[in-house]
């Protein structure tokens, strides 16, 4: 594996690997050796299960000469670097490459919370990648919610660089900290509902076969465009992956394209010392590029913030706060990895810090994510780590102020919470919205009841119980007010019917019509929580997600009136109807109005009419049409999260003599977001077209 030609600046050196038990057993060990009278230090050193797999008998280039210079390892093959665009999707879902363990190693030390796995696995130099990019796993097995279909696929973040930990291109890291469920009454683990992915690949052995899909993403790319530019990462636990790799391309490996000058900031964000990964390496880079290379850390369980509490990263980034934004304003980039409960507490100590600048954060963030200095890769993780990891969360979420009353009376101390709402309420209220149903109101006792993370996840999303009034609460009527702490059971159930259930407090514009009411009461369909028709409906309603219907304009439409007519547009899914405003004498409106629809589990199609308004009679058709979700929907779901892809197709609907479409719909990837552009005839009319933009937005979204 060794290059054929050294330079002074590249000395690799081959290592004999033996099944010497005396070697190293972590990857991360630094180990002095001599050379030819030379100075020798491994940057990253192998152990014995390493040897008696993949390289038995044979000579491994790993280590650096140790210079005043700072010399690189080599890297090869070189034609890594010719690619102008980041591979992409090369092995899909369906057909996912088949690579091989190398080795798995545990990373931190035994008064971690939890354990995590450094895995190196070998795709032969079949499926490249960019630093920041991230591989899909498909765990071997049947998926228990689908039964003779695979698992689903999990995404890791890729935590080397493209040449991997042997710097020869055939391999890649993965760091994977294993889920598991601790019954709460025992405090035993109950390995039925451990994580299925992250068990199967800490308990993987050399020369298991595990199945690959990807690269995917390039929000997290590495710009390389100015190799002196300034990057600030900010990392908790595992998220420190893809910086890793930055890191490694920065200061260890001797890329001739990428000569790193400019400066690399690292926060990293863990439990305690026992839990920091990758800490030798990072410390190693720190003693010998002081001048492009910071590191800092927060230790929750070991250290303390300014106001005597547990020290968070987002606490750091506020001790720097001037220095940071003095950055981001120079041109810096900034990158975020972790856990998505993460960026709530960045999110609200760079909008007090903004403010504190006299600066509007919405402004500036808009700029940042312009000028493409704002990266963001949050992880999503279904099953509860530890017993108590995810309650700690939710509990640090209550603590919060405007948390600390409840959402619906204003009682202190709340003590119950709607888990897909997202709000925090007390006794008295907590009953009236048991009677609402699961299906708009699913209420757990902070304290007694089990919390799944990805419950969890979701009330940090929302952000309590400010975030969600601003939402359900945007509209009160006058005459209207919120019931007080102290009052009766039939005003709070008048209030909390109205808010939640029939959702008459939002935005006009987001609201809806049911097929149960008459044509002035209106519903939203904003969140997961849609009611689906009266309160006599039959059983309760699973939604998978939202539909987001920009009603763009009409094009010819018919005339109903004496010489034009005065248009509008429903929508209608199942039970539920939106409707635009009415354009007034006119054949080609323009709309521009987005209308929500909650998508059950069982969808049909969604039937499109445009009427024609009618004062003092009833109202004209003028024209239908139906509008075939199915193709975007699952082009959604097979590619998973959006916001890991690129701008891309990833489906479309066909034009046919069967459809009402006037050309293809494509579905798009754009932004981060799922889209797809519908252009209709409509049908049992003398002429008229419409022209909408389709968003998909999953409920775990």
């Amino acid at each position: 594996m060794a290059p054929t030609a050294l330079s002074q600046s590249q000395v690799p050196v081959a290592v004999p690997i033996s099944n010497d038990t005396s070697l190293p057993r972590s990857v991360f060990k630094s180990n002095n050796v001599s050379f030819h009278n030379k100075s020798w230090t491994s940057g990253l050193c192998l152990d014995s299960k390493i040897a008696n797999s993949r390289l038995r008998n044979q000579f491994v280039v790993c280590m650096s000469v140790q210079q005043a210079s700072k010399p690189k390892v080599g890297v090869s093959p070189l034609r890594l670097e010719d690619a102008k665009e980041p591979p992409l999707h090369l092995y899909k879902n369906k057909e996912p490459y088949t690579a091989t363990i190398v080795s798995v190693e545990r990373v931190v030390g035994p008064k971690a919370p939890g354990e995590t796995c450094h895995i190196v696995i070998d795709h032969g130099g079949n499926l490249p990648y960019w630093e920041g990019q991230s591989y899909g796993v498909i765990p071997p097995g049947e998926n228990p919610k689908k039964p003779g279909a695979p698992h689903n696929v999990r995404l890791y973040s890729i935590a080397s660089t493209r040449y991997g930990d042997f710097f020869d291109g055939k391999t890649a890291s993965l760091c994977v900290r294993r889920a598991v469920y601790y019954d709460p009454e025992t405090g035993k683990e109950d390995p039925s509902k451990n994580g299925v992915c992250s068990n199967f690949l800490c308990d993987s052995k050399p020369g298991d076969k595990v199945q690959i899909t990807g690269p995917s993403g390039k929000i997290m790319l590495l710009p390389e465009d100015d190799p002196n530019s300034t990057h600030i990462m900010i990392a908790t636990g595992t998220g420190v992956a893809p910086f890793r790799g930055y890191l490694r391309r920065m200061f260890m490996e001797s890329v001739p394209t990428f000569k790193f000058g400019g400066l690399a900031w690292l926060f990293l964000g863990v439990a305690n010392s026992d839990s920091l990964l990758y800490d030798e390496e990072f410390s190693k880079y720190l003693r010998d590029y002081p001048e492009n290379f910071r590191y800092d850390l927060a230790l929750s369980r070991e250290q303390k913030n300014r106001s005597g509490g547990k020290m968070y990263v987002q606490d750091k980034i506020e001790e720097y706060s001037d220095e940071i934004f003095r950055l981001l304003d120079g041109g810096a980039h900034i990158y975020f990895c972790g856990l998505k409960g993460m960026m709530p507490g960045i999110q609200d100590t760079l909008k007090r810090v903004a403010e504190q600048r006299g600066e509007s954060w919405d402004e500036k963030l808009s700029q940042l994510k312009k000028n493409k200095q704002w990266h963001v890769e949050l992880l999503h993780i279904i099953l509860v780590p530890e017993n108590y990891a995810g309650k700690r969360r939710l509990k640090d979420l209550l603590g919060q102020r405007d948390n600390r009353t409840c959402a619906d009376c204003g009682a202190p101390d709340p003590k119950w919470a709607s888990a897909n709402i997202g709000v925090f309420i007390c006794l008295k209220c907590c009953g009236i919205h048991r009677s609402l149903g699961t299906h708009i109101s699913k209420v757990l006792s902070v304290t007694l009841d089990e919390w799944s993370e990805e419950e969890v996840d979701s009330m940090i999303e929302v952000g309590g119980n400010k975030s969600a009034n601003s939402i359900y609460e945007a509209y009160i009527p006058q005459g209207v007010s919120k019931p007080g702490p102290d009052a009766s059971h039939e005003v709070r159930a008048k209030f909390i019917r109205a808010k939640y259930e029939r959702q008459e407090f939002l935005k006009p514009s987001l609201r809806i019509l049911s097929n149960s009411s008459d044509k002035h009461s209106l519903q939203t369909s904003l969140s997961k929580n849609m009611d689906s028709a009266s309160e006599n409906s039959e059983g309760m309603v699973e939604f998978i997600g939202l539909l987001k219907a920009k009603v763009l304009r009409g094009s010819n439409l018919a005339v109903r009136d004496m010489l034009s007519s005065d248009p509008y547009v429903v929508l209608t899914l199942g039970n539920q109807k939106a409707q635009t405003s009415v354009v007034k004498s006119n054949l080609n409106p323009v709309w521009n109005e987005e209308l929500m629809l909650s998508v059950p589990q069982n969808y049909g199609v969604i039937k499109l009419q445009v009427f024609d308004h009618d004062t003092f009679s009833a109202d004209d058709i003028m024209g239908e049409a139906e509008i075939d979700i199915q193709p975007m929907i699952t082009s959604a779901t097979a590619f998973g999260d959006p916001e890991m892809f690129a701008n891309m197709q990833i489906g479309k609907w066909l034009y046919s003599g069967d459809n009402a479409l006037m050309e293809d719909s494509i579905v798009n990837i754009v932004d981060g977001k799922v889209k797809q552009s519908v252009s209709l005839k409509l049908q049992n009319v003398e002429s008229g077209e419409m022209y909408l933009e389709l968003e998909w937005i999953p409920l775990d979204q």
